[in-house]
């Protein structure tokens, strides 16, 4: 995304004092009283063009006229196409920091006590400093309390994934640490990747490697992977298999080469990879119980389903298990929880095994399990709850339309299964498949 050039430009026009008091706003960021605005002002010994000390009134005409040119809204409250490009204006100028300081001093945050809305505005705040100044704890306890406590509040974007796209800056970005820049990337295709969004911007970046040329190959490694899974989700097999055919060792044990030929449809050569990849994995581990990290660890069970017999399901049910013991807060948790249902009806027999059912909440499921979701269900009833089909058809176009291309594929197998309208939905699978060789996922069980 880019930053709407009209409010920069209107921005370009203002005096030293204007586009610093706006800075100031971005970084406060809270719907502020103007008496702590002039509080913070006076602390930072700001002053106006014709060196006047601020008040209530003069800061009162700066808002006003900034309100005008659509600047600030109702709330004193810098507009999100501006917010993040001023910040890293004051980073860049080398204000930020002591804007940050004067800000906390005079507003600190609370946690526990205080209006709801302001604490959760505050929260934002810290977070957002921690991000620009690099200090993790502040990031930390920021994120914990906004995710438990500030589910209502109106902000778009996760705020990593805001200070890093709104809009994506390469010359802000390359000068961080090298283990932020890694934070702050997955972060934002982690986000993207469960709201089928996609920012080119980022991704270009993520596939320029002078971008990277001063990395060693240990600060490469993690960057080789998020971008291997997002070549993954769109369904770029051919990219996907480049990367871990020009770096073997450092994806070594990670499932990466099993899962593309899995999908690719070379079976037997994905069983053996997998396995000499669970063999790394052993050789590391005191008991032996191990599984993928990350996507790899969902289609490994797939190619066991597709390859191995009813006897040996026990052995796949296992695997299940310990991926989710192993990883109980990753993003597969959920899809591990559908195939362990898949998994005890074929053990059982019946179709009267229960199934997690799928839960529309607000739309925040990842496109990963609402994938899962559908095909689990359509294997063990041959049908779908209505919401879940609702919300396939919305994913499918989403999917489609932002080049996520294994999930829309699925989608659309699913669909075209239980819909009596589904010519379009068959002319996108024809058409897929004639420029990339993936498998149907659908077709590993035959429904109950």
């Amino acid at each position: 995304m880019t930053t709407a050039p009209e409010p920069l430009k209107k921005y370009q026009k203002l005096n030293d004092f204007e586009r610093t008091f706006l800075q100031f706003l971005s970084i406060l960021y809270e719907p502020a009283h103007s008496t702590l605005i002039v509080n913070c002002m006076r602390k930072l010994d700001l002053r106006g063009p014709r060196g006047n000390k601020p008040t209530t009134a003069n800061l009162n005409h700066y808002i006003e006229k900034f309100k005008k040119l659509g600047l600030v809204n109702k709330n004193q409250q810098c507009i999100p196409e501006l917010v993040e490009v001023l910040a890293k204006i004051s980073v860049r100028e080398g204000t930020f920091a002591n804007f940050a300081k004067a800000i906390r001093d005079e507003a600190p945050v609370s946690y526990y006590y205080g209006k709801w809305s302001t604490r959760c505005w505050r929260a934002m705040r810290e977070l957002r400093i921690g991000i620009y100044t690099q200090q993790f704890e502040l990031i930390d306890e920021a994120s914990e309390f906004i995710a438990q406590q500030c589910n209502e509040l109106d902000a778009p974007l996760p705020a990593t994934v805001q200070v890093t796209t709104q809009p994506f800056s390469p010359s802000w970005f390359r000068n961080l640490p090298v283990s932020f820049q890694f934070f702050l990337l997955d972060n934002v295709l982690q986000y993207a990747q469960a709201n089928l969004l996609i920012y080119p911007e980022v991704l270009n970046y993520l596939q320029n490697e002078e971008e990277f040329a001063s990395f060693s190959d240990d600060e490469k490694l993690p960057f080789l992977r998020l971008l291997f899974n997002q070549f993954l989700y769109q369904g770029d097999l051919s990219s996907a298999e480049k990367i871990f055919d020009q770096n073997q060792e450092a994806f070594s044990g990670s499932g990466a080469a099993g899962t593309v030929y899995f999908l690719q449809g070379k079976l037997e050569r994905a069983i053996a990879s997998y396995q000499e990849d669970i063999n790394v994995l052993k050789s590391f581990s005191a008991d032996g119980n191990v599984a993928f990290f990350g996507p790899a660890g969902v289609f490994h069970i797939l190619a066991r389903l597709q390859h191995e017999d009813a006897e040996n399901y026990n052995a796949i049910a296992d695997q299940i298990s310990t991926a989710i013991t192993n990883f109980s807060n990753c993003v597969e948790a959920d899809t591990y929880q559908y195939l362990a249902a898949v998994i005890s009806s074929q053990l059982a027999s019946t179709i009267q095994q229960e199934l997690p059912e799928y839960k529309d909440e607000l739309g925040n499921i990842h496109s990963l399990t609402l994938l899962f979701a559908g095909l689990s269900q359509y294997w063990l009833n041959s049908s779908l709850q209505s919401d879940l089909e609702r919300r396939l058809k919305d994913k499918f176009i989403e999917a489609r339309d932002n080049d996520y291309g294994l999930l829309a594929l699925g989608f659309a197998e699913i669909l075209a299964k239980i819909s009596h309208d589904k010519e379009d939905l068959q002319q996108f699978i024809d058409e897929y498949r004639k420029s990339n060789a993936c498998i149907s996922l659908i077709s590993i069980l035959e429904p109950e």
